[in-house]
């Protein structure tokens, strides 16, 4: 009796010990819709309506667009996944710290404000466009990231030293004022379009720019190796620098107002843009030579004489490869000359701005 009392104590120790094992294996997810979604893609092999940790464990590979997932929350059982992808969910906090085998991430079209990529050292590719990011928090070097989309957040600035393997970076729509990749040779395609950029330096590798409505003044691609330019809607830019002997650029340069100087290799580079120039009736001078981008950047004014008997401008500064601008009083122009000897005679009394290239004005009284 004392046995067979003893026998089925120990079965249901057993059935209580097998039980809570396999609860314990069993994932809790607070977010329903990642459940959900989970099911939806096969995570759930024996078809019981729950996702335990063994089959977690068995996924390389989650794709989690478009889900309404809010919580993440018993992803971190999914230690074996290499390409993890949450596009256009509702998600606003990325913990992922066990996922140490990650190689592709998207977390894009989120409301994700601030993201640790500490833990995810075998990282390749990134993405986490649009969402409201302001800070990217990274102790460690990502040696493996190469693809970095950051377009469409709040970004002021980036450890561009933790990246030192990045080809492509795409930073459009951020917060930007100063970029400076000149010591990262491998980047090849960046687009760094509607930031408030006032400079700009680039990696000798890059093949492809997108600049688009920038406020930078000067774009100096001659010791890059760029054969597409896309650089658009820049209100303030004065100078570009193309030539760099290596191969022909036939830039896109749409509504950029003040542009004045470009510097392009000879032949046809040079034919085409003079073209096209002409095309879009930018007043601006086209040469090989391009020390004359460093003087309109040294020229402060104009050092002018102005006889008011004659109405004869001299300009003694000697740049006659630069052209001539005369305005009025209300910015429109009057007189665009090749010329160092100037004839005002026909203009009515007034105030004039005189300006050399990209200098600034200085002003005439015409009586």
């Amino acid at each position: 009796m004392h046995k067979l009392n003893l026998k089925r104590i120990l079965h249901i120790v057993f059935l209580t010990i097998c039980t809570i094992n396999l609860f314990s294996q069993v994932i809790n997810f607070p977010d329903q819709n990642l459940k959900s979604a989970l099911i939806t893609i096969g995570v759930d092999t024996n078809n019981d309506g729950k996702i335990n940790i063994d089959e977690a464990q068995a996924k390389e590979i989650l794709g989690l667009d478009n889900f309404g997932i809010q919580n993440l929350s018993g992803l971190e059982y999914f230690t074996n996944v290499k390409q993890l992808y949450l596009f256009n969910n509702n998600i606003s906090l990325i913990e992922l710290d066990s996922l140490s085998n990650l190689e592709i991430l998207d977390v894009s079209n989120n409301q994700v404000q601030s993201i640790e990529l500490a833990s995810h050292p075998k990282l390749e590719l990134f993405e986490a466009a649009y969402n409201q990011i302001t800070d990217v928090i990274l102790e460690d070097v990502l040696d493996n990231l190469e693809y970095l989309d950051l377009t469409g957040n709040r970004l002021t600035q980036l450890p561009w030293d933790k990246f030192p393997s990045l080809t492509d970076i795409l930073i459009a729509e951020n917060e930007f004022s100063t970029l400076d990749f000149s010591l990262y040779p491998e980047i090849g395609i960046l687009n760094c379009s509607n930031n408030p950029l006032e400079r700009i330096e680039f990696s000798p590798k890059t093949s492809s720019l997108f600049i688009n409505d920038t406020k930078v003044q000067t774009i100096d691609l001659s010791s890059s190796q760029v054969d597409l330019l896309v650089a658009t809607l820049n209100e303030n830019l004065e100078v570009l620098l193309l030539r760099n002997d290596h191969r022909e650029i036939n830039p896109q340069l749409e509504s950029n107002p003040k542009l004045r100087f470009i510097c392009a290799d000879d032949g046809q580079e040079i034919d085409w843009l003079q073209e096209y120039i002409a095309f879009l009736e930018y007043d601006a001078t086209i040469s090989n030579d391009c020390t004359v981008s460093t003087k309109v950047a040294l020229i402060q004014k104009p050092n002018i004489s102005y006889n008011s008997h004659s109405k004869i401008i001299t300009i003694l500064n000697n740049f006659a490869d630069l052209p001539i601008y005369i305005t009025d009083n209300q910015g429109r122009s009057v007189i665009t000359i090749y010329s160092n000897v100037i004839n005002i005679n026909h203009l009515s009394a007034g105030i004039y701005n005189v300006q050399i290239g990209t200098s600034l004005a200085t002003k005439i009284m015409v009586l």
